[in-house]
């Protein structure tokens, strides 16, 4: 008797033939037949369609798509066309450990009722799961992280039923945290979890400097920078304000999400600039960050903030900025 497929990796790609080659075939080292492998290859012109010609593995499913149609979207496309009852997304350049497999499937069906979550990244050490409620504590821990996709995954019949999937394929946006969206309009559906298993990890920073990035052709595009992480807290903040939880619990959450994107587009801007294999990565120059710099920043995500049409007072948005603006005072002065 054949077993329901459970679990589908999902794996969209381009130009990585070696890569994702060696990707498939360790993740099919795992024996049991309640998994799939799906690769949605966009167009590569390097020999990965020769490569993964040769994977005769029937829980194997490879899909070329016939134009390449952006890196975000082929993301959702590969997990859209999944068969198993939950899509695991791992992108193309990560890897899984397949001895673990067995043990991930054993804890989705711990909590059968979980509609999304994450399997803790480059994690070492097997612990107890985190389950979170449906409504706000899945929003509040779950959304809006703008963290790495790998080891995203979502219970596939409730994921392809989302509006908001409509939206990615036909926006022609470079926007790399649709999946943030997702997890937040999930959040109000069902429960989630974060899965504490050691499974999936990230390529190193060595690896990650060797390769030029596929999604991002100039830095007027790249996630990290300042004026992209405005943009990011304004989708999101649009997003938070049309979930149907309570006005208190929005702000709360707002509150968090400003603070993240203030943070991450000063500090962690600074941060990002002062590595050189990030920075060779997505083209980009290293370089120091001044103080300077980051007070205007600070300054123009500020102002985007107070102009925005957001439905809170003056009164929060001074609270917000100001909590945000308190807790990076702090990390600068530990760090000195």
């Amino acid at each position: 008797m054949i077993k329901k497929t459970i679990l589908s990796i999902c794996i969209p790609t381009y130009n990585r033939g070696e890569k994702v080659f060696e990707l498939i075939n360790s993740i099919l080292k795992y024996k049991g037949d309640e998994i799939e492998v799906i690769v949605v290859d966009n167009l590569s012109t390097d020999n990965t369609n020769v490569l993964l010609n040769q994977i005769t593995d029937s829980r194997f499913i490879n899909i070329r798509n016939k134009e390449n149609i952006g890196g975000i979207k082929n993301i959702f496309k590969a997990l859209t066309v999944s068969n198993g009852e939950y899509c695991f997304l791992c992108l193309d350049k990560d890897r899984v450990d397949y001895q673990k497999i067995g043990d991930l499937i054993e804890r989705l069906k711990d909590n059968s009722d979980i509609l999304f979550g994450y399997s803790k990244l480059n994690h070492f050490e097997e612990s107890s799961d985190q389950v979170y409620d449906k409504g706000f504590p899945s929003v509040y821990n779950m959304a809006y992280l703008s963290s790495h996709p790998t080891g995203m995954f979502y219970k596939s019949d409730v994921l392809r039923s989302l509006p908001i999937l409509s939206q990615i394929f036909n926006e022609n946006k470079k926007f790399g945290f649709y999946n943030d969206l997702i997890n937040a309009e999930m959040a109000v559906l069902g429960r989630s979890k974060i899965i504490n298993l050691p499974a999936f990890y990230t390529e190193t920073k060595e690896e990650c400097g060797k390769v030029t990035s596929f999604t991002y052709i100039n830095e007027n595009e790249v996630f990290f920078f300042p004026s992209k992480r405005i943009e990011e807290f304004l989708i999101y903040s649009k997003s938070l304000y049309s979930l149907n939880i309570t006005k208190k619990e929005k702000n709360k959450v707002l509150a968090t999400i400003f603070s993240r994107g203030l943070i991450a587009s000063t500090l962690g801007f600074r941060n990002i600039l002062k590595d050189q294999s990030v920075c060779n990565h997505y083209l980009v120059q290293s370089r120091d960050v001044t103080l300077i710099e980051i007070i205007q920043i600070n300054f123009k995500f500020l102002k985007a903030f107070f102009k925005s049409d957001l439905p809170v007072s003056i009164f929060c948005k001074i609270y917000i900025s100001t909590i945000a603006n308190a807790k990076i005072l702090y990390i600068m002065a530990r760090n000195k």
